[in-house]
């Protein structure tokens, strides 16, 4: 009878790796031992900034500003670990009467609140009169008179609420405030004080200049020819002759003046 061969089991044979992983393979104990330093430095610099002397002790607020503070008290907090953004945005929210605020770190216990005031351009009467930035935002302070150097917007209640303290929405209030900034910007007044402007009818702009003479300016979208012309008016007229003027017309091509 025949003897069977024994069967060998096939010797086992390690997977092939790709170049590239026995490249990773050689490096790897290197790439550990050269990143230690890198994590110990990580680690030390977490655990100080948790240590006592990188803890709030202060937070510094513009002095004679009045602020809300809208969160609670972080002395104790790590300093890292304040998120200076989310800070910002409640700081924002609680003052609206800043135009912008800014939170910052000043190592290694303090933070530092900085503000930007509102800058007014015209203003509005609601009962008493308030004045009111560029973005259309209506500060609280209110007066019981006009108050000078600010141009007063008329016929501005249409399309929104007007709050003191808030926001408005109106799109003639927008529109009357865009002007202001405009004749500010570009000095197209040649010296002269803007007393009012009506936006009641944005198709018939107009505005009373020092406190006196009318001035009609026509629609929204024609005043880039308009307000050449009323520059070229004003420009050419003396102090004398201004004092006389009752009227001015800007509408067309040749400008309308009209004396007491």
């Amino acid at each position: 009878m025949a003897r069977r061969r024994a069967r060998r089991a096939p010797a086992f044979k390690p997977p092939t790796l790709s170049p590239l992983l026995r490249v990773a393979a050689r490096c790897l104990p290197t790439m550990v031992a050269g990143s230690t330093p890198l994590i110990i430095l990580a680690a030390g610099f977490f655990l100080a900034g948790r240590a006592e002397p990188f803890r709030v002790k202060e937070v510094r607020w513009p002095s004679g500003a009045t602020l809300r503070q809208a969160t609670p008290s972080l002395t104790g907090v790590p300093i890292f670990a304040v998120d200076l953004q989310e800070l910002q945005r409640r700081l924002e929210a609680a003052n609206p009467g800043f135009q912008q605020m800014r939170v910052s770190r000043l190592l290694p216990s303090t933070l530092v609140v900085e503000t930007w005031e509102r800058h007014p351009v015209a203003q509005v009467r609601l009962g008493n009169y308030y004045p009111v930035d560029v973005h259309g935002f209506i500060l609280k302070e209110g007066n019981t008179k006009p108050i000078e150097q600010l141009p007063l917007l008329q016929g501005v209640e249409g399309g929104g609420r007007l709050v003191p303290g808030q926001s408005a929405r109106s799109q003639r209030l927008q529109a009357g405030l865009k002007l202001c900034e405009r004749l500010s910007r570009e000095r197209l007044l040649s010296g002269h004080v803007l007393s009012s402007l009506d936006v009641a009818d944005t198709e018939r702009l107009s505005c009373v200049l020092d406190g006196t003479i009318n001035t009609k300016l026509g629609s929204l979208g024609g005043l880039d020819q308009a307000l050449p012309r009323l520059q070229m008016v004003l420009s050419s007229v003396n102090a004398q002759q201004m004092g006389r003027l009752k009227s001015i017309d800007v509408r067309f091509t040749d400008p309308v003046i009209v004396p007491e």
